[in-house]
């Protein structure tokens, strides 16, 4: 007797994405998987620009695709958590899925994500799983992001193997239909501009396990920002999941937003010390870097490798001082 099929709805929340949501709804259209099917739901927030049109077109002749213009707001939650909601409420009783999984529109997933990302048979069904995510190649400034997404990711991959995941990505995620409903889901969360990072916590706080999949089978890639002004805005809406983390973690981004004073006080102080401690440093990063690559199958760069630090340097302490004078985050349009 065959198995049944797992199903399974995609959620997409879109605003002002028309030069990224063909490129990830084509990719959703090539997955591949022996055990799911599925259906994807892109809610169009109020978008300014040819999103709605470009998304009606693509989907005209895919009868699992489904466009919904989200009008309002439900529970007074705002921006994406909104959309989501306003999907699931669609997306639940029209095809009772198993799962849940996420991703963004400027978001391009590998045939095997669905696959690769469904619990296997030592794993709890319910429960939440995340995977890996990097920035589109480009120039220099591009692969650099790149680089800042994969380690950070690997650490919190780590975390999460010694029973502590800090965090989730919202644009490479799975959760179990019915646990989600359990414990709240988004309605429970409220309004926040880190929701992958609260449902996280949401999932661990009533007992169930938070799963990270680093591997080349989930690894879903995103565009870059492409300038810093951009970045910093990513960034700064970040740091509010990053200030509620483990202390270790914030302890390791209070440390990395100090280093280059620490470097430049220290090589007025006690030059040899701190080039020896630099150059340790450098030599972590590198063995670092090279062992991720090698391990998701990604193109091994030494320019990049040696940028790295300098990017990281100048970066941390710049967004330090771009999260002390910018007390709201600004993103897509809204405020939060």
């Amino acid at each position: 007797m065959e198995s049944k099929a797992i199903k399974v709805s995609i959620l997409i929340a879109a605003r002002n994405e028309e030069t990224n949501i063909i490129n990830c709804l084509q990719s959703i259209a090539a997955l591949e998987s022996e055990r799911a099917t599925w259906e994807v739901w892109v809610g169009n927030d109020g978008s300014e620009d040819r999103t709605e049109a470009l998304v009606r077109e693509f989907i005209a002749d895919k009868p699992n695709f489904h466009l919904v213009n989200i009008e309002g707001q439900i529970d007074g939650l705002k921006g994406k958590t909104n959309v989501l909601v306003q999907l699931e409420k669609q997306a639940i009783p029209y095809s009772n899925p198993d799962y849940l999984m996420y991703t963004d529109a400027d978001i391009q997933v590998p045939s095997s994500w669905v696959e690769s990302m469904l619990p296997k048979e030592n794993e709890p069904a319910e429960c939440m799983i995340t995977g890996a995510t990097t920035v589109t190649e480009g120039k220099l400034f591009h692969r650099l992001q790149g680089l800042d997404w994969l380690i950070a990711l690997f650490f919190i991959s780590q975390a999460s193997k010694r029973g502590n995941p800090p965090t989730a990505l919202g644009n490479n995620m799975l959760v179990h239909t019915q646990t989600y409903l359990k414990v709240g889901g988004y309605t429970a969360i409220k309004h926040t501009p880190v929701e992958d990072y609260a449902l996280c916590q949401l999932f661990k706080k009533n007992g169930f396990k938070v799963i990270h999949r680093y591997s080349r089978e989930t690894l879903c890639i995103t565009e870059p920002c492409l300038s810093w002004k951009e970045l910093f805005k990513q960034r700064r809406r970040w740091m509010h999941g990053a200030l509620e983390t483990p202390l270790w973690i914030r302890g390791i981004l209070i440390s990395n937003s100090f280093a280059l004073l620490a470097l430049l006080v220290g090589m007025a102080f006690y030059p040899l010390l701190t080039i020896a401690a630099w150059a340790t440093r450098i030599l972590f990063l590198w063995a670092s870097q090279y062992w991720i690559h090698r391990s998701l199958a990604l193109k091994v760069r030494p320019l990049d490798f040696a940028a790295f630090d300098f990017y990281l340097l100048y970066f941390n302490f710049s967004l330090l001082i771009y999260y002390l004078f910018t007390p709201k985050v600004k993103w897509k349009g809204r405020t939060f």
